[in-house]
């Protein structure tokens, strides 16, 4: 006698490969948290590039996603979808799949899973934002009385599964370092298919978001740079170059505790540093010559190029504006290679000018007239920082006014 169990196995496994709708199937291996959407995008693009294209489902198997009992359940799981109707789930139903309609109702399935309240051992206590790799929310981590910030890396927009693999990798190297002035990472890990990070929540507000409202005393822009450089210096030292230095990197705790953000685009080793490669990186107003031009004239990228981003950041905090604009990211790319931005104080004629000197030798078009190193950069604020302080009669810093 036959097992019903046997019975449903072996449907599965004499289903026809050519009979299952590929976009079908992979939806259905995403709701049974076999996958999640960045790694169906893979395995479609493995598909695509393959001659002949194999069946998806053999695609999931050598990609190590499932094992052949578990294509094997997706193939049963398929024909007893196929066979009744589901007015919740129409996407099953639909006469032609698309991603980008597998991609909508992962993300509104996701939504309303937080809307629940839960997600895994965490309790969501609200959203904060949305980027390239997913949501972000705020979160209780089970009794732990201090909030976190959970990054759900949902893998929708242009972000790969290798994108997430690499940003969680990276997540775990960050996990080791500790600083003051650097976001901490406490976890990395995967809940019903889908990869998080656990960060330290930040009460607080962007420098993006802040200059947005005002433009911040030059004390308070000295202060926020001598943090920030002595946190690259500390990540540089370990081999880690951040790449994407600007105001929307950086938090400012209520507190007025500076904390650096984000290191989707750091590299982590000398020899990532190191091999030649073209195109761009990082984000252009505020990027140096050799992160605009990747393998071009002005070389390698190096701790210089970091100081070069701190430089910009602090250039748009002192004036109101990023040193360069333009109507697309080309035109902004070639003013940064070949256009001296106005200097500091054309524009704000509040800043002095050994702070003047201070910006423009940060973002000096060569890397070899920049300043150097972060840690340099940190000793030549804390001189401006102690300068101005004397000047206006004070033994100790301001109190710090981000937040009125």
């Amino acid at each position: 006698m036959v097992s019903s169990g046997s019975r449903s196995t072996a449907i599965g496994r004499h289903m026809a490969p050519a009979a299952v709708d590929d976009l079908k199937l992979g939806y259905l291996a995403i709701q049974a948290e076999f996958i999640n959407l960045a790694e169906l995008k893979w395995c479609l693009q493995v598909q695509a590039e393959s001659a002949p294209p194999p069946p998806l489902g053999r695609v999931m198997v050598k990609e190590g996603y499932l094992s052949q009992r578990d294509l094997e359940y997706l193939y049963m799981l398929y024909a007893a979808r196929q066979q009744r109707s589901d007015p919740a789930d129409p996407l099953l139903q639909a006469q032609e799949l698309t991603i980008e309609r597998i991609e909508r109702a992962v993300v509104a399935r996701l939504g309303r899973s937080l809307r629940a309240g839960r997600f895994g051992r965490f309790k969501i206590l609200g959203q904060v934002g949305r980027g390239g790799m997913g949501l972000v929310v705020k979160a209780q981590d089970g009794d732990e009385p201090q909030p976190v910030c959970l990054k759900l890396l949902v893998g929708s927009g242009v972000a790969t599964v290798k994108d997430i693999e690499r940003f969680k990798k990276e997540a775990a190297i960050m996990a080791q370092v500790r600083h003051p002035n650097i976001v901490q990472i406490f976890d990395v890990g995967r809940e019903k298919g889908l990869d998080y990070i656990v960060m330290e929540f930040i009460d607080g507000e962007s420098l993006a978001q802040l200059i947005d409202k005002r433009i911040p005393t030059v004390e308070e822009v000295l202060e926020v740079g001598r943090e920030i450089a002595e946190a690259l210096e500390f990540i540089h030292r370990r081999g880690i170059f951040h790449r994407d230095l600007k105001p929307a990197n950086i938090m400012i705790e209520r507190s007025g505790r500076a904390v650096l953000m984000d290191f989707g685009l750091a590299v982590f080793d000398k020899f990532e540093i190191d091999r030649p490669r073209t195109g761009s990186v990082g984000t252009p107003q505020y990027q140096p010559p050799e992160q605009a031009e990747v393998g071009g004239r002005y070389g390698k990228i190096g701790p210089y190029s970091d100081v070069y981003g701190l430089g910009a950041t602090m250039y748009h905090l002192l004036t109101g504006a990023a040193p360069f604009q333009g109507t697309d990211r080309a035109e902004i790319r070639r003013l940064v290679l070949e256009v001296e931005p106005p200097s500091p104080r054309q524009l704000n004629k509040s800043i002095p000018p050994e702070v003047d000197l201070f910006i423009r030798k940060a973002m000096a078009k060569r890397p070899q007239d920049r300043i150097q190193t972060p840690g340099h950069a940190a000793r030549i604020l804390e001189r401006l920082l102690a300068r101005l302080r004397k000047e206006r009669g004070e033994d100790r810093p301001a109190r710090r006014t981000w937040f009125g």
